[in-house]
């Protein structure tokens, strides 16, 4: 059976206990937060995240094999996987002593093939759903329309983690998309995602000096807005977060949106022209 190599790594790690859930990154001091994102009920460890929480608990119950996973049945989840994998092994077997029916190879193999079809037409339809989201990626456009009267922030940052040296762009558009104004900012910071929040703080602190009003900052970093809509703490940005968010509750008219970096590319240029004369690109 064609298993994609993703399933099979997030398998993996399930099994080895090293995805990237809250309980495992509170324990290695990364949040500071180790309950469940989606229920905020207990901890999420693997087994809460993946069998446990109110919610996977009702898509396990209306999958094909409408399993009920509780904390009585699952103390890990390889020995939870193993205990499915061995049910539906035993099927045909439960049949024979329970139900007198005669025990068939050739039912096993019917009832095996039927399950590897389920498991096709689920994968089939997923890269469906992938290819239709290309072409919609392929098609997008790299300037989406703003109300009459706002204003868009698009900013990009770059870092070098060889020196720390950052360098991040703004530009200003109005809602046709004319360039107002733009600006660049050299500095010295400790991560990638560091250098975008830098890039927001120095957004928003711009908004609010030139006084524009409604304003749309755009980013194409996706945790980023992420963080800073949800309030969550992250210790590596933790204090530009408390100045981002200061800044954002004393304007209310200014917005955070995401967006791919196809749809980023001019703020991506003048970050890379910027760049040039500090990290050596």
């Amino acid at each position: 059976m064609h298993i994609p190599q993703k399933l099979k790594i997030f398998l993996w790690k399930a099994c080895h206990n090293i995805l990237a859930m809250n309980y495992n990154l509170f324990i290695r001091k990364i949040v500071k937060n180790s309950t469940c994102s989606i229920c905020q009920e207990a901890e999420e460890t693997v087994e809460y995240a993946l069998l446990l929480c109110p919610w996977t608990r009702a898509v396990w119950f209306g999958s094909q094999i409408q399993c009920s996973p509780t904390p009585n049945n699952v103390t890990s989840f390889t020995k939870w996987l193993l205990a499915i994998v061995n049910r539906l092994k035993a099927d045909d077997g439960n049949s024979f002593i329970f139900q007198h029916k005669q025990l068939s190879p050739k039912t096993t193999i019917i009832t095996t093939t039927s399950k590897e079809a389920e498991f096709r037409q689920s994968t089939e339809q997923k890269e469906k759903v992938k290819e239709v989201a290309n072409n919609r990626h392929r098609k997008q456009i790299t300037w989406r329309p703003l109300p009459d009267g706002w204003m868009k922030i698009s900013i990009d940052a770059a870092f070098d983690k060889e020196t720390g040296q950052a360098a991040s762009a703004a530009v200003i558009r109005n809602c046709d998309s004319k360039v107002l104004y733009g600006s660049t900012m050299n500095f010295k910071t400790i991560s990638p995602l560091a250098a975008e929040a830098h890039a927001m703080r120095d957004a928003v602190i711009l908004s609010k000096n030139l006084q524009l009003g409604r304003c749309l900052i755009e980013t194409d970093s996706l945790v980023l807005v992420q963080t800073i809509k949800s309030r969550n703490k992250f210790w590596e940005i933790d204090a530009v977060l408390k100045d981002i968010f200061e800044l954002i509750n004393n304007q209310s008219e200014v917005g955070l949106t995401w967006t791919p970096k196809k749809g980023n590319e001019l703020a991506h240029k003048v970050t890379e022209m910027a760049s040039l004369r500090v990290l050596g690109r």
